[in-house]
């Protein structure tokens, strides 16, 4: 081949070049992967909650839980102070699963050991430490920012039951946690407690328990339990103790008075008066029926305002006054006493028949008989209440005017009475011969004892008598119980027997019984001459010296009779 052959000649192709090149794909699949994680990441995360507390006590970021009934449902973020320095926010993030829970009236709280009236609280966070409590409430639309509360609530929110608030003009001391009770039976717990500045008054929220929830009605009445407390009243005196729980932390109970009805069911959130006490309480269903003016001829000290009005023992109203102001009259004699009656008990003890009638059927009462007066109500106290009731020997009255005021008349009774006839009575005993009565009396007791003594000496012989005759039982006892007791009547038939044979040779037919009557006449005459002898001594006692017939013989006399 020759230098001047020429090299073939390559002509080059010209293509279009890719726009995108294969390299870009790496960096593109690393930023949807970072998009995917991201979004993952906030997925898993849940929602940020923000809560509103004043302090951040026991709170630590990464730390402390939120929980709901004890489970975790979260955990505490961040912890930062508000833009006005007067509280701290704590972010808490929420598990996704438990999103859900935080909702417009949620509730959260810190738990932490607690020691109040009601009792102690959150001991198991000493070991643990602090957790925020989240209580979800009833269902609503989803919320972000919260405000905690300082106090956990009683109860939670979705616990059935009914709610109420109770108002009280007075001092309460019923707190957060104090008992609610019926009868004597807690039913439920009292779970804030509020003062009003404005109003000057105590606001209750109180939690009654489902199952007596139908215990409230429209007619109601709430009171204050004060613990132990000393009543000196018309009944008498009371001593009340409440239950161990009210007596240390206060407490509320309800009921309904017996002078009304009970009502009719009451919604959640119905407001009620809390009373200072139970008489209080029954006081409030007080409904004038009606004024009357009473004028006593007697002493009222004993009788206060709010004393009990009765007819034949049903309460059917109470002294509303005591004043001479109620009366025109200048004769300060007769007190004025100004009594009012229940509507609400004449309404439910009265038939309307009784009730209609009005002033005439009043007038009828009184020409029948009714009259007012004073009783005791209790003899400790001394304290009065006004009865009504029909005398049938009253003397004739009707019902008088003075001024607005309808007067009923009034009659002594009770005390007043009792005392005249008692000052009656002292009066005829000092008519009595007392002294000489009572001089008869020491004389009947000195007599009396003189007995009483003879008859102790004569029971004391008798007692002796009767203890020797005892003895002699007992002698003759033993005897008779001597085995040779039992031989004793075999020997005496032997004894009688020998006596027998013995007076059989004595009998009339015997020689023996001659003889022994020759001897009897024998000594029967020499007894004679014993006898004349006897008599001539003793008429002539020379006799035996001179002889029956000497000179010396004296003038015979007569033979003395002897008997």
């Amino acid at each position: 081949m020759s230098d001047q052959e020429e090299s073939p000649v390559f002509e080059p192709e010209v293509a279009q070049g890719r726009r995108i090149s294969l390299v870009w794909i790496v960096p593109l699949v690393a930023v949807v992967l970072g998009v995917w994680l991201a979004y993952r990441h906030v997925q898993d995360q849940g929602p940020l909650v923000s809560v509103n507390f004043l302090t951040a006590e026991g709170i630590a970021p990464g730390k402390t839980e939120v929980r709901c009934r004890s489970v975790k449902v979260g955990q505490v973020e961040s912890v930062r102070l508000s833009e006005s320095i007067g509280s701290v926010i704590v972010d808490l993030r929420i598990n996704p699963k438990s999103a859900e829970l935080v909702r417009e009236n949620s509730r959260f709280w810190v738990v932490r050991p607690r020691v109040t009236g009601a009792g102690i609280s959150g001991l198991g966070t000493i070991i643990t430490g602090a957790y925020i409590e989240l209580d979800p409430g009833k269902s609503g639309s989803p919320q972000r920012l919260f405000t905690g509360l300082e106090e956990p609530p009683v109860t939670p929110s979705n616990v059935p039951g009914l709610r109420l608030n109770l108002v009280a003009d007075g001092e309460s001391i019923a707190g957060v946690g104090s008992p609610v009770a019926f009868a004597g039976n807690k039913v439920g717990t009292v779970e804030r407690r509020r003062f009003d500045g404005d109003t000057r008054q105590v606001e209750l929220r109180v939690f009654i328990e489902a199952d007596y929830a139908g215990l409230v009605t429209e007619n109601t009445r709430f009171w204050a339990e004060r613990g132990v407390e000393l009543l000196a009243g018309a009944e008498g005196f009371k001593f009340e103790i409440p239950s161990l729980e009210a007596l240390v932390a206060g407490g509320v109970s309800f009921g309904v008075p017996e002078e009304l009805e009970p009502g009719g069911p009451v919604a959640d959130g119905t407001e009620f008066v809390l009373y200072d006490s139970r008489e209080s309480a029954v006081e409030s269903i007080f409904r004038s029926g009606g004024e009357f003016l009473l004028l006593f001829d007697q002493s009222v000290r004993g009788l206060v305002e709010g004393a009990r009005v009765e007819f034949r023992g049903l309460r059917v109203g109470r002294v509303v006054g005591i004043s001479f102001l109620y009366s025109n009259e200048k004769d300060p004699r007769r007190v004025p006493v100004m009594v009012q009656l229940n509507e609400a008990v004449i309404e439910k003890s009265f038939p309307p028949t009784m009730r209609d009638e009005g002033g005439e059927g009043l007038s009828k009462a009184v020409a029948g008989g009714l009259r007012a007066s004073l009783r005791s109500a209790n003899l400790l106290t001394g304290q009065l209440f006004v009865d009504l009731d029909f005398y049938d020997d009253a003397p004739p009255a009707e019902v008088a005017m003075l001024g607005d005021h309808a007067v009923l008349p009034t009659i002594e009774t009770g005390l007043a009475r009792l005392e005249e006839q008692v000052a009656a009575v002292l009066a005829k005993i000092e008519k009595l011969p007392l002294e000489e009565s009572l001089g008869r009396i020491d004389l009947a007791v000195e007599e009396a004892t003189r007995t009483l003594e003879s008859s102790r000496k004569a029971i004391d012989r008798s007692e002796s008598a009767i203890e020797e005759a005892r003895d002699a039982l007992a002698a003759i006892r033993k005897v008779v119980e001597d085995d040779n007791f039992a031989k004793l009547p075999a020997e005496v038939r032997d004894s009688l027997a020998a006596l027998r044979r013995s007076l059989e040779g004595v009998s009339p037919e015997s020689s023996a019984y001659g003889d022994i009557r020759r001897t009897l006449d024998e000594l029967r005459g020499a007894a004679r001459s014993i006898e004349r002898v006897a008599e001539t001594i003793e008429e002539k006692p020379n006799a035996l010296i001179f002889g029956k017939g000497s000179r010396g013989q004296a003038i015979p006399r007569a033979k003395p009779v002897r008997p």
